[in-house]
């Protein structure tokens, strides 16, 4: 994302150093995974791991919007389409995050598998200036 914008408001700041809060809590929500999750607890240790993959998800989506509304702050040089197709790939993250999360409270196991899958998803999928 940060390749295609060129210029910053006040709300861009904001919204990206409210994502960098959740990225902060990656290692924490990461440490209490692998210490629950062949545990009685682990549901509730699988919960918080994907709801804060959920919720960072989420403030990366308000970000690229608030970016890319209208073209405000990303460079000229990426077509109306790009932008288009960026935003279809973000989106994909807080809705299976979502379901990473409601599955945590079933199979912790297969919550942790499904994040996994949208790494590696994400991984194949990198976005790049046309």
């Amino acid at each position: 994302m940060f390749n295609y914008v060129k210029r910053v408001s006040r709300e861009f700041m904001l919204l990206n150093g409210l994502l960098l809060s959740f990225v902060t809590l990656t290692p924490f929500t990461t440490l209490l995974v692998s210490e629950h999750l062949l545990h009685a607890d682990a549901n509730v240790a699988a919960a918080f791991y994907s709801g804060s993959f959920f919720l960072l998800g989420v403030v990366w989506n308000i970000l690229w919007h608030n970016a890319s509304h209208h073209h405000n702050l990303i460079s000229e040089n990426v077509p109306p389409s790009q932008i288009k197709r960026i935003a279809r790939q973000y989106v994909i993250g807080p809705i299976f995050y979502g379901v990473a999360f409601m599955v945590a409270f079933v199979n912790a196991f297969a919550c942790v598998v499904l994040i996994i899958l949208i790494a590696v998803y994400y991984g194949i999928t990198v976005t790049g200036v046309e």
